[in-house]
C-alpha cells in the first residue's frame, strides 16, 4: 500500500509545533517565577498546554497520513498518549525549573533525542525572559524546536512499512480518521496554545506592573501637616483643592495655595488628601 500525506494536515502540524514550542518556553519562565499554590497552578496548566500542543501535533500528522483503506484508532490508547504527553510535559516543567541545569544533566535525563536535549535547554535559557514585548530569539526558537518535532514526526512515520493483511479483528471502542476529527483536533488545539500564551503574557504584564508600583512606594515621601483649628465641613473639602476657593474674606486669601499643593502632588505621581475630625 502507497501512503499519501494531505499537505494542509501537514503544514498545519508544523504551525501547532511550533506554537506548542512558544508557549513551553513561555511558561517555563511563568513557573520558574511562581512561588507556592501559584506554581502548582502553572505547573498543572502548563503541563497540560504543552502536553496537548505536542500530542496534538503528532495526531494531525498522522490524521495526514493515508492509505487505500480506513484508518480507526482506539480510543483507550489514544486517551492514554494524551496522559503521557502531559505528565512528560509535566516533568519537563519541573526540570527547566530548577536552579541550576547542566549540559551534564541534559545529558543523562534526555540520552534518547537530541531535540529533547535542545529543547530543554532552550527552555532552561528563556525561563528568566520577563518583557511582555514580542522576544524575536523566542520565536526563532520556538520555529525550530517546531521543525525538529515535526521532522520526527514525518521520519519516523518514513522509516515505516504497510502491508494489507487480509482480515482484521475489530476494534470495538475506536474513532475513524477524518476530516472532521482533523478539524476538531486543530481547533482545539489552537485554543488550548492560545489560552497559554494569553494568560503567560497577561501574568508578566501583572508581574512588571506591581515591580513599578513597588518601586514607586519606595521612592514616595509622606508628609503630614496637623493644626487645632475648627475643622472643616464636608462642603469645604469638597472644594478645598479648587483654585480660587477660600473662606476667607475678600482681600484677605487668594485661594491658591492649596490648589498648588494638590498640582505639585498630582504631577509628580502622588496625591493630597484632607480630614477633618
Amino acid at each position: 500500500m502507497t501512503p499519501r500525506y494531505d499537505p494542509l494536515l501537514v503544514v498545519l502540524s508544523f504551525v501547532i509545533a511550533a506554537l506548542a514550542s512558544f508557549a513551553a518556553l513561555d511558561l517555563a519562565s511563568r513557573v520558574t517565577a511562581a512561588r507556592g499554590n501559584a506554581r502548582a497552578w502553572w505547573l498543572t496548566g502548563g503541563a497540560m498546554a504543552m502536553g496537548i500542543g505536542i500530542w496534538s501535533t503528532h495526531f494531525v500528522g498522522m490524521l495526514a497520513f493515508h492509505l487505500s483503506v480506513p484508518i480507526v484508532y482506539g480510543l483507550p490508547l489514544m486517551l492514554l498518549s494524551v496522559a503521557v504527553a502531559i505528565g512528560a510535559s509535566f516533568l519537563a516543567l519541573i526540570v527547566v525549573s530548577r536552579p541550576k541545569l547542566g549540559l551534564e544533566t541534559l545529558l543523562l535525563r534526555e540520552r534518547s533525542a537530541a531535540a529533547s536535549t535542545a529543547a530543554l535547554w532552550l527552555a532552561f535559557n528563556f525561563r528568566s525572559e520577563t518583557r511582555t514585548t514580542l522576544h524575536f530569539p523566542k520565536i526563532g526558537s520556538a520555529a525550530v524546536m517546531g521543525l525538529a518535532i515535526g521532522g520526527m514526526h514525518y521520519t519516523g512515520m518514513a522509516a515505516a512499512s504497510f502491508t494489507h493483511a487480509g482480515e482484521l479483528t475489530p476494534v470495538h471502542a475506536h474513532v475513524v480518521a477524518t476530516d472532521q476529527l482533523g478539524a476538531a483536533v486543530i481547533v482545539g488545539a489552537f485554543l488550548v496554545i492560545a489560552m497559554a500564551i494569553t494568560g503567560g503574557l497577561l501574568d508578566r504584564a501583572w508581574h512588571a506592573k506591581a515591580k513599578v508600583n513597588h518601586r514607586l512606594l519606595e521612592q514616595t515621601a509622606e508628609l503630614a501637616v496637623e493644626d487645632n483649628g475648627d475643622g472643616m465641613s464636608s462642603e469645604v473639602r469638597e472644594r478645598a483643592f479648587e483654585p480660587f476657593f477660600t473662606t476667607r474674606r475678600q482681600g484677605e486669601g487668594s485661594g491658591l495655595g492649596l490648589s498648588m499643593v494638590y498640582g505639585i502632588a498630582k504631577q509628580s505621581g502622588g496625591d493630597v488628601a484632607i480630614e477633618s475630625g
